[in-house]
């Protein structure tokens, strides 16, 4: 009987996957850090886009910079993805990963593309107190709006 089911699922092309295979059989792992003093970044938001760029998934980077397992992302076919990373205070970054980059992980039932360390570098800030010039003793003026120009705009 056991005999004929194979033959049976051969004929018609009906495959039984690995107890460990699922959905998502294939993961992409990384790092966030701080291009400026190399210290990991938490909590920014990597998001996964297809060559279409509809967004498949997203997770965000834990204490250490990190979004690997178990906080890896999980996609469901082998291909060209690209990686956004987004964070208050930081550019936005991105990383492409093709295809070939996954590799077995040893487990036999997951595929992994690891794409290192991302730097993300900080946007510039601008800190400081506004006082009336010429003002004794000194005031300090509060509210103020400044804006910063430059030949890139602004």
């Amino acid at each position: 009987m056991a005999m004929f089911m194979v033959i049976a699922m051969i004929a018609t092309g009906i495959a039984m996957l690995p107890t460990g295979a699922s959905e998502g059989a294939y993961s992409v792992t990384g790092y966030a850090k701080d291009d400026v003093t190399g210290d990991p970044i938490g909590d920014v938001l990597v998001t996964i886009n297809n060559t279409g760029s509809t967004i498949l998934k997203n997770v965000t980077t834990d204490a250490s910079g990190s979004f690997v397992e178990p906080n890896a992302l999980y996609v469901s076919a082998r291909d060209n993805y690209t990686l956004t990373f987004e964070k208050n205070g930081y550019l936005l970054a991105w990383n492409n990963i093709t295809w070939d980059s996954f590799y077995d992980d040893g487990d036999g039932d997951n595929q992994t593309a690891n794409m290192g360390i991302k730097l993300m570098v900080p946007l510039p800030t601008v800190s400081g107190t506004v006082k009336e010039l010429g003002a004794s003793p000194e005031v300090m003026i509060e509210n103020v709006e400044v804006t910063i120009k430059g030949s890139s705009g602004g």
